[in-house]
């Protein structure tokens, strides 16, 4: 479990399992510093967009302030609408390009995540897998720290709620990913992980 600081005054509401954060779309964000992105991994959360944000993509999750890491978000001016997500690796060979996989309504929670096991990338809304792709086989991911809810230099600042965001050391199985959906936590609390919690955080 890690801490982060509540930056440009997000707002507790209630959320999809007990409080959520709110984020106004121009400066609110969490910032996440004593954790780093690891080369293999799960991130999940849930999420509601309740307006359109700013820049082009409004990030849900960002890291590095280049070399990029994992970058999560939602198209503005840049790929409209789509949920998506890129990603960079360590070894310089380029990246995934923005990758769109799912176009969310406004007003309504989805649960997200994403996996990287080393060979595959794996999307999935409300435990159902929505992409999957062998093409970074072999590759690792860069590690930054971590921001929610805008992109690490700044800016692209995400318009709605944010709720139970984790991150996991190992790539999640399908089964384990629907477990998260399902609020079903046994199933993988004993895998190695870092997690965000909302009640470590601090208003800055």
């Amino acid at each position: 479990k890690f801490q982060g600081k509540m930056i440009g005054n997000p707002k507790w509401v209630e959320g999809k399992v007990g409080k959520a954060l709110q984020f106004d779309g121009a400066k609110a964000y969490v910032e996440v510093a004593d954790i780093k992105t690891p080369p293999v991994l799960t991130f999940a959360c849930w999420f509601k967009k309740t307006g359109k944000g700013n820049g082009g993509v409004p990030r849900i999750h960002s890291s590095g302030g280049g070399p990029w890491t994992l970058e999560y978000g939602i198209g503005n001016t840049h790929q409209p609408d789509g949920l998506g997500f890129y990603l960079a690796f360590q070894d310089g060979g380029g990246a995934t390009g923005w990758k769109m996989f799912f176009t969310p309504k406004e007003g309504s929670w989805y649960h997200t995540a994403i996996t990287f096991d080393g060979k595959t990338v794996r999307t999935y809304v409300n435990g159902k897998q929505k992409f999957e792709s062998d093409t970074w086989k072999g590759k690792k991911i860069n590690s930054h720290i971590s921001r929610i809810g805008a992109h690490a230099p700044g800016g692209d600042c995400f318009d709605g709620a944010i709720d139970q965001v984790v991150m996991f050391e190992v790539a999640l199985s399908k089964k384990e990913i629907q477990s998260l959906h399902d609020g079903t936590w046994l199933a993988v609390d004993s895998a190695d992980k870092v997690t965000v919690t909302w009640s470590n955080l601090k208003q800055k």
